[in-house]
């Protein structure tokens, strides 16, 4: 007889970066506090707000494993501090702004085992309280998808033995997470696609208000890490993939003129049967 064996859940740690940022940083308090999954490691790293963040994080210490107010030297930097005080299995990094998006999305993530490096779910952007886009992801990562589609990386839980030999590149500004993901796609690490919406991610944030900048360092990090040949494969698949929409919906047309023409057909020739007293 084979014998059971129950995984209990693991810790995960959320590591929430903040500068001056008090409103978006009540907005992130609230939605892990509330949270009914309680095995949290919750870590805050603020960078020396004058706001009334720090008197905030302080109301709330109780909260948190680990807080800190201190001068830092950026986003990265930031995000480091906190990788190094984790101690969850997972790590997820929430923002001040951004939300988990409902008081059991961790419970429904972690109901079931998780063993793959990277875990990404679904998200939606929201503006000042609107949601302004739904975005679900494809079930399956390659070097397409992570270099295509701008994953909110607000929404991934890493295995937090991917940072004992790698920590984000804090000298790049606002696309270190990108550099990040691309290297461990490219080292085959295991990602698993959990449909859930995980986050409301603030549309207004840096990434967001700074896209072109977003782009461009993306562009130089991809062409530093992928060799020009498999770019241009990259982009030939693009091609392909592009003509093969291109050719289904062209082919879908096709035969929706197809089936009109012979509706009308058919109307006609009923109208006629009719007519002539057959029908």
């Amino acid at each position: 007889m084979n014998q059971v064996i129950n995984t209990p859940p693991p810790l995960v740690s959320i590591v929430t970066i903040n500068l001056n940022n008090k409103c978006g940083l009540e907005k992130t308090l609230r939605s892990v506090i509330k949270q009914t999954y309680k095995i949290i490691d919750w870590i805050i790293i603020d960078g020396g707000s004058t706001d009334g963040s720090r008197e905030l994080i302080e109301h709330h210490s109780e909260s948190f494993a680990y807080w800190v107010s201190e001068p830092d030297k950026g986003i990265y930097n930031a995000m480091n501090k906190g990788i190094n005080k984790a101690k969850g299995k997972y790590v997820q990094f929430l923002n001040s702004g951004d939300s988990l998006w409902d008081k059991n999305v961790l419970e429904r993530i972690f109901s079931e085992p998780h063993n793959a490096d990277i875990l990404f779910c679904d998200c939606n952007l929201v503006e000042n309280g609107i949601v302004k886009e739904e975005i679900h992801y494809p079930d399956v990562m390659s070097l397409r998808e992570i270099l295509d589609i701008n994953f909110i990386h607000n929404g991934m839980f890493f295995k937090r033995e991917l940072f004992e030999n790698e920590l984000y590149d804090e000298s790049i500004k606002i696309s270190s997470d990108f550099k990040f993901n691309v290297k461990r796609v490219l080292e085959n690490k295991s990602f698993e696609h959990v449909p859930v919406t995980a986050i409301a991610y603030d549309s207004t944030g840096i990434s967001a208000s700074q896209f072109n900048l977003l782009l461009e360092e993306q562009k130089e990090i991809a062409n530093s890490l992928i060799s020009p040949s498999i770019m241009k494969d990259i982009d030939k698949l693009r091609d392909l993939l592009k003509d093969d929409c291109l050719d289904r919906i062209q082919a879908h047309r096709n035969r929706s003129r197809l089936y009109h023409k012979m509706v009308t057909a058919n109307l006609l020739f009923m109208d006629f049967l009719t007519r002539i007293g057959i029908k």
